[in-house]
């Protein structure tokens, strides 16, 4: 991978921030990450949708344009 792979995952050096280095759990430890990468993208990409909208909103309120039946008060 990298020239310095054996210090990064020995466990003497313990580099690797998690104790699977050399054990049968060190997969279950790059699931976990690919997970939570997964998780995080869907969450900010929700998040920005949330953002992109309120943001078309109020650009459209400001300047006068007619909104959407159901974004007017009256």
């Amino acid at each position: 991978m990298f020239p310095f792979e054996d210090a990064y995952f020995s466990p003497e050096t313990q580099m690797w921030p998690f104790k699977t280095a050399g054990s049968n759990q060190f997969i279950l430890v790059f699931l976990f990450l690919i997970a939570r990468m997964l998780i995080n993208i869907a969450f900010y990409s929700w998040l920005f949708f949330i953002v992109f909208r309120c943001y078309k909103y109020f650009t459209a309120k400001n300047y006068d344009v007619k909104l959407p039946s159901h974004q007017r008060y009256f």
